[in-house]
Order: structure tokens, then sequence, then C-alpha cells
């Protein structure tokens, strides 16, 4: 649940900073005015209770936004590069006009409870949330986007079983209308946009606002609870959405033609999952009247089309009747979450994944909200197992849980990558076992052939068959093969060597420079395997010149390992440019 609030404002005090725009003083009696206005659209007794005016921090901001502008023109910098953050900051000041945002003066929200005890454990609480842009004429996007009140007429679309659905008025047209008209200020940005549209009318002889046009209207998403036949749960989910003239279904089948995993009739498209999936993951995508149909399940479609016909799905449900009471019948769409919803989910996971050990039914809540656009703002309804306290405390998780995980990932990167180099040192201890019985049984001579050529003779001969040994776990550039080859084999091999006293400290096997962030582990001719330091060894002669250093090969052994490091180079392509 997002942090309507706090959210909000720091979407609309950012907006504003960088608007440019100084709003213009209020009176205490305008201020009156306006909490008088949006008290009445509040609820008084609950447990929130808050009406915010930005007008005065709003000018603040938008003064400490001239003093950044005045300063910027100061600084000793480059006239161009003083021109990139003019045209940057022109071209952000039109999106947030473009977007209304710099039109919202002020923000109100209530909760007060409906009931004190419901079967979830959790009281019901009903809230109401107000974005108020006040009698001027606001243009924005933002208030665009938030349609129009009609009835909600898709309610009646959801069966019984729904625990998961969302309508909303999508205008494609206006919204790309608005882009073009943002971007007169950033010319580069607007040829793009030109330019793209010309060559969608090029491509699918079509003008691209007649496309927008064609799936403009309300879209719906509806998810609905199942059992199969042993009682087990699983989810099935339908989005529906405007396709007039079956212009988007067209599209689809254009685009799509010769992909194997579809299968394409007049007005279907089934989708072959391929093995693995459960039975009752079939997708398909059906033209279905003036509508496009993306089900996980055809089975979905006579359940919505019943409970739309009769209209006696979810809202003929108790469930229904506790969730809706007091909130508008008319919207520009709704919102609905069950908290069975997160049941269903739990269980489907740990019947695909039967060791999975999380609880997603824990805290799990009830929620049925209604927006719509007024004449003057955006309203949000919402009845809910928890009240907009709780949804303020919720910025807590989104700020902190990144900013933990973020101090963790280092620690977390680092301790899988030592996992790894462990990981690969035992693939390099195996190859040298093998190794070395290759040599017991070829008068103590190891494979003359370089890399591969090598190698190969390990598994040809049966000294070593799993190829996943030849495979570092943190080399990313593997394709997966039956044969051993360039393509599966992480590892530089040197050939020509033989099980001498004079060879023992020489590398036989290694990783390809680069494969761990700043170590190479390293097979040597006796069988021991250790990790060296990696930086600035780029290539295999200057990996032989690192252990050089620590151990000062004979002049004839060193002469023989730099020979095999660049001609394993050049097979490689290493320390080209």
């Amino acid at each position: 649940m997002l942090d309507l609030r706090k959210t909000t404002f720091g979407i609309v005090a950012s907006a504003a900073m960088i608007s440019g725009t100084l709003l213009n003083a209020q009176t205490s009696g305008d201020d009156a005015k306006v909490f008088d206005y949006l008290s009445g659209k509040l609820d008084k007794g609950g447990s929130f209770y808050s009406i915010s005016n930005t007008t005065y921090a709003f000018n603040s901001i938008a003064r400490a936004y001239a003093d950044l502008e005045t300063q910027i023109a100061m600084m000793p910098l480059p006239i161009e590069t003083k021109g990139q953050f003019a045209l940057g900051m022109l071209v952000v000041k039109n999106a947030v006009q473009g977007l209304g945002l710099n039109e919202v003066k002020a923000l109100a929200g209530s909760s007060v409870i409906v009931e004190p005890n419901t079967d979830s454990g959790f009281p019901l609480f009903r809230n109401r949330y107000f974005v108020y842009h006040g009698d001027n004429n606001a243009n924005g996007l933002l208030w665009g986007l938030a349609g129009n009140s009609q009835p909600l007429n898709d309610i009646y679309a959801l069966p019984a079983n729904t625990v998961l659905a969302a309508s909303w008025q999508v205008q494609p047209t206006m919204c790309w209308n608005k882009i073009k008209e943002v971007s007169v200020s950033a010319p580069p940005v607007q040829m793009m946009l030109l330019m793209a549209e010309t060559s969608f009318m090029q491509k699918e002889q079509t003008p691209l606002n007649t496309l927008l046009d064609s799936v403009s209207g309300q879209w719906l998403t509806v998810v609905t609870e199942e059992k199969t036949a042993d009682g087990k749960a699983y989810l099935q989910a339908m989005l529906s959405i405007p396709s007039r003239d079956g212009a988007v279904f067209n599209l689809m089948k254009k685009h799509l033609a010769g992909n194997p995993q579809l299968t394409f009739g007049e007005k279907e498209i089934t989708v072959s999952p391929g093995a693995g999936f459960p039975q009752w993951v079939a997708p398909v995508i059906r033209q279905n009247g003036d509508r496009l149909l993306i089900v996980s399940n055809p089975a979905i479609i006579p359940l919505v089309e019943k409970a739309t016909a009769a209209k006696d799905g979810w809202v003929k449900t108790a469930d229904y009747q506790r969730l809706s009471k007091d909130l508008p019948k008319e919207g520009s769409g709704f919102l609905y979450v069950s908290r069975r919803y997160a049941g269903a989910y739990g269980e489907m996971m740990k019947n695909i994944t039967p060791d999975m050990g999380v609880n997603f039914s824990a805290g799990a809540k009830d929620c049925f909200m209604v927006f719509a656009r007024e004449k003057d703002g955006i309203s949000f309804t919402m009845n809910a197992n928890l009240d907009l306290n709780e949804i303020e405390m919720a910025k807590f998780n989104v700020v902190a849980v990144p900013i933990v995980a973020g101090m963790m990932l280092p620690a977390i990167n680092s301790g899988r990558e030592k996992s790894r180099r462990i990981e690969c040192a035992s693939n390099l201890k195996q190859i040298g076992l093998a190794l070395k019985q290759y040599a017991l049984d070829n008068k103590n001579n190891f494979p003359a052939g370089d890399n591969v050529a090598g190698l190969g003779e390990l598994v040809k001969k049966g000294y070593l068959s799993d190829l996943k040994t030849f495979t570092c776990p943190s080399d990313d550039n593997i394709t997966p093969g039956n044969v051993l080859s360039d393509e599966n084999c992480s590892y530089v091999y040197l050939g020509g060597f033989s099980e001498s006293p004079d060879y023992a400290d020489c590398p036989l096997a290694f990783d390809i420079p680069g494969s761990h962030d700043g170590t190479l582990n390293v097979l040597y001719a006796d069988g021991h395997v250790s990790s060296i330091d990696g930086k600035d060894v780029n290539t295999c002669v200057d990996l032989i010149n690192r252990l050089n250093e620590s151990n000062n090969y004979k002049p004839e052994v060193l002469k023989k390992l730099l020979d095999a490091a660049t001609r394993v180079d050049a097979q490689l392509g290493l320390g080209e440019e």
C-alpha cells in the first residue's frame, strides 16, 4: 500500500522546486476557506485527520530553486555546460507543468473505524484522501489520467471467487499528445518522438493515434482463486482492454507470426508454455467482441461473462457488502485486494516449490478503494483493514529496506563470490587428479594440446566425464553442450608439460583472466591449487610473469612457459586491442 500523503507531498514539493514558478501568497482568509472546504470532504473523530496547505512550503522551495539558478549562472563553467544545465532545468520544469504537479494546492486525509472487530482480526477503517487543485482550470496530465467519473460497471464482471481486481480508465492518446507538447522545450526529444510516430505510420500503415484511440477506455484486471481436482489452490488471471476493430489483436498476430510456441486462429492466439508448467497454465490471447482478453487460462472467461450477465458474482458476496459500505457507486475506477489472495498465492507457490517456507498470509488484509476525478481534484475513498497512519508507517519500510539491502549487498555478493571461488578451486583440483592419472598412464606426460584440445583428452579417455567440472561458476559466458568445447570450458590449459620436478611449480590450468574479481585460481603441475592476486593480469603471459616473481623459474622453464602462454593468448584472443 502506498504512502499517499507523504509520497504525494514529496513529489509535489519536488515539482514546485523545479517548476521555477513562485505561487502567489495567500491570506489567512484564503487558508481558512481551503481548510473549511476540505474538512467537508473528510470524516472527523477517527484515528487520522490531516489537511496540508502546500502553498507556503512551495514558495520556499521555489525560492531555493531560483537561488540555484543564480548560483549556476555565477559558476565558472563553460557556456556550453551552463546551456546544458538551463536546457535540462527547462525540460524538467515543462515536464512537471505538463503533469500538473505544480497545480496541486492542498492534500487532505482522514480515517475512521467502520467495524472494530472483523473475522480477519483487524479493524475495518474508512479512509478518505483528496488531492486538491482548487477552482483553477487545471489541465495537467495527472488530472487527465484520473479520467471521468461514471458508474463502476466493471464490479459486476467480477466472479464470486475474485481475490484481486482493478479497473481504471486509460487514455493513451491524451498521454502521447501531452508528452509531445512537453517535448517542445527539448527539440532533440521532440524530433525523436515525431520520428517514432512517422516510423510507426510507415511500418503499420495506420496513424499511431488511431491505434492508441482503439485501446482507450476502461481496462480491467481480474484474478480468481481456483482449486485443482485434488484441492490444491491456484490463481487464474485476466486482463481485458478495449480493442476496437481488433487493431491491437491484428498487430500482435502480425508481429508474433512464426513463433513456434504460438498457435494462431482467426480470433485467438494460444500459447504453449512448454514442459515444466502446471496443467492449469494455458495462456490465451483472444479478440472477444471489441475487447482484447489476455488470460492465464481460458476457463476464466466464461466465469467473467456469467458474472457480468447475471450480476451475481462478487457483488452478491458478504465481502462486497462489507467493503463497499458508504463508498461511492461512481468513479474513474476501483481497486480490490482480498487477504485470500496472499493465502492462495502462498499455497500455489508451495505446491510448485514445496520447500518454500514463506508465509504469505501473515498480516494479509482486505482493501476496496474507489477513486474519482472531481471538479477540483481527485478523491480516493477506501475501506480497508488499515488506516492512513499505518499507510504512513509503511514509508519506513519503503525507505529502510532498500537501505539495509544496499548495505548488505556488498557482503552478500562478496560471500557469493567467495563461494564461487571455492567451487572453482574444487573443479581445478578434480582436473588436476585426472591429469595426474593421465600422466601415470602416459609416461608422466600430460596431454600435449592446449586448452580444450588437451583437456578434451581427459574426457575422451574416461579420466573425467562430468563436463560441469570444466565450468567456473563465475563464468557467465558458458553455452552448455554435450561435448567439451571452447563454449563450455572456463579454464586455460597449457599443454606439453610433464610430471617432472623441474615443472612442479609450473601452472597447468587456471581461470581465464578476469573470471574472478581480483583473484585467479591456478592448478600447478604437482597437483595443488591456490589463488593468486589477479590484479593487472589480463593475459596468460601476464600470469606467467606474475608467478615468476615468486617462483623464480629457471630460464629454460620460463621460456617454455612464456612460449605456451603466448600460444594460448593468440588462440583465445587475449591482449588484443
